[in-house]
């Protein structure tokens, strides 16, 4: 079956067991509100991606909006954050400054210059180094952001061959620290989500 909401992917049905259990982790309230009786949403819009932690459940008056901008919808990656952590502070309009500046570590693309990498994780310690605890954050997500930064030396005059090799050696080590920023994401983004317990946002949400 096609999905209306999506012509181009099928809507395949979520078995039982995924949906029982998912129900139950929420104790068959809305993730958002707590609303009792809610429908299982689909994160990514795919209603053929069942996996768990592509389910989350919802009531209508949450499904898709975001409650601080009743005409938009949540942002994919900041409801994929709320299901896998359940802070309510990632729904709050304050962590929108924060997840705007980590966004780029979900979409690291090979043709990305390395300086512009850097350049935005200078940017992601700066801020979240003006927030509570935010120096005891900052220097954590710098140094496993930085780890394998990439060096750029001014080199001597050099023959077209060794040139060559040069320039093949940096593109390799270019492509290992774009690698790593993937790899450390997921550690980075729970340090960013471990920092929001410490600030002083009035957050309307019940806790699930």
């Amino acid at each position: 079956m096609v999905s209306s909401d999506n012509p181009k992917k099928i809507r395949i049905s979520i078995p039982p067991k995924t949906k029982n259990r998912v129900i139950k982790e929420y104790k068959d309230r809305c993730a958002i509100c707590g609303k009792s009786s809610p429908h299982l949403h689909h994160i990514d819009e795919d209603p053929s991606n069942n996996d768990e932690l592509n389910l989350i459940p919802l009531c209508p008056n949450c499904h898709l909006i975001d409650q601080h901008s009743p005409t938009t919808q949540i942002d994919i990656g900041i409801l994929q954050l709320f299901r896998k952590y359940k802070d309510p502070c990632i729904l709050a309009p304050q962590f929108h400054s924060i997840y705007k500046r980590m966004k780029f570590l979900s979409e690291v693309e090979e043709w990305e210059s390395v300086n512009l990498l850097v350049s935005r994780t200078e940017e992601l310690c700066s801020f979240i180094g003006c927030l509570e605890m935010g120096n005891f954050f900052s220097p954590k997500i710098k140094k496993i952001l930085l780890a394998k930064k990439v060096t750029t030396f001014i080199v001597a005059p050099e023959e077209p061959w060794e040139r060559e090799e040069r320039q093949r050696k940096e593109a390799v080590n270019e492509s290992i620290y774009r690698q790593s920023l993937r790899d450390t994401r997921e550690e980075v983004f729970e340090l960013c989500v471990e920092l929001l317990r410490f600030q002083t946002w009035n957050v309307n949400i019940p806790a699930q």
